[in-house]
């Protein structure tokens, strides 16, 4: 009888001790009563897939709302602007050349022409070549060389000439333009970033110059008079962005695409460059005055003459240093 006491008494603390290891090996939380639990200690069984869900999207959110702020705060520094400019300039560079536009010819005046002629051209030389040039019948004429109060003398025909003048600005003085009308005359002051590179345009601007009180810049008048033989009217002058017939332009801002607090008065506008062997063709001045020329390149054309001299200016582009009149 006592033997099967002790046995009994054996079997119950054999389950009592196993009873025991079991709720040792639960979590803290699973021994006590809901009721114990604080706000934030919930058991693991209890928590929903729905609650894991919505702290990974917070997680995410917090995420991207921080480097957003990094982001941009890097670039209202300006920390970005060399990176993401250098970048647009090599996707120009990666460009296939374009085909030469046949509505343009370029008069170039080279050192060997200078071998030949004076520098400035005497105004006899200037002359000639104007005279030249309108018995092929042009469109335009724009001739990108400054000539400071110059009578041109070309006859009768002198509407569709086009010089330039130049704005003063920190380290550069006025150029007054030539004896035209001022809606003949564009300024052709040129607009470097940071870095010296010339990649955006100045289609209009104003000024309080006493000679150079043109508005708009020598390839805009260029543009205008050009188009308006085709019935195509210059666009309004005091609107930031604008129509050229049926296509819209939409100037740059203080931080458009790259570009962060940059000074965007005027009108401005990033340049469409073309390889400077690819843009059109091509003739020397000597070529002019000697009747070395097709006159069918020059008939309804815009005719640009301009010098191919370095030293006389020197501009830097995302391509080289290239000339002033291939821009």
């Amino acid at each position: 009888m006592i033997t099967g006491l002790l046995q009994k008494l054996r079997t119950k603390l054999a389950i009592d001790r196993r009873r025991y290891l079991n709720r040792s090996s639960l979590s803290p939380l699973h021994k006590l009563k809901p009721e114990e639990l604080s706000p934030t200690e919930v058991p693991n069984h209890q928590i929903s897939p729905r609650n894991t869900a919505n702290s990974s999207w917070r997680r995410i959110l917090l995420t991207s709302v921080g480097v957003t702020i990094l982001v941009l705060g890097v670039r209202s520094l300006k920390w970005l602007q060399p990176w993401e400019l250098s970048a647009y300039d090599q996707m120009l560079r990666l460009r296939p050349p374009e085909a030469l536009d046949p509505r343009i010819l370029i008069v170039t005046i080279s050192g060997l022409d200078l071998q030949r002629e004076n520098w400035p051209l005497p105004d006899s030389t200037i002359h000639q070549m104007l005279a030249k040039l309108q018995s092929y019948h042009p469109r335009v004429i724009g001739l990108n060389i400054y000539l400071p109060q110059k009578h041109l003398v070309v006859g009768e025909v002198r509407e569709n000439i086009i010089g330039v003048c130049k704005f003063s600005s920190i380290g550069d003085s006025e150029v007054a333009p030539p004896s035209l009308s001022i809606d003949n005359v564009g300024f052709n002051n040129l607009i470097a970033d940071d870095d010296g590179i010339i990649r955006r345009s100045l289609l209009s601007a104003s000024t309080k110059d006493r000679q150079c009180k043109t508005s708009y810049s020598f390839a805009t008048l260029l543009a205008i008079h050009y188009l308006e033989k085709q019935g195509i009217r210059p666009p309004a002058i005091n609107k930031k962005d604008f129509y050229l017939g049926n296509t819209f332009g939409r100037s740059l801002r203080r931080n458009s695409g790259s570009y962060e607090h940059i000074d965007a008065k005027g009108r401005q506008i990033l340049i469409n460059y073309h390889d400077p062997d690819h843009l059109a063709k091509q003739v020397t001045l000597s070529q002019l005055l000697s009747d070395r020329l097709n006159p069918n390149l020059v008939k309804d054309k815009l005719v640009i003459i301009g010098t191919t001299i370095t030293e006389f200016n020197r501009v830097y582009t995302h391509l080289t240093v290239l000339l002033q009149p291939n821009l």
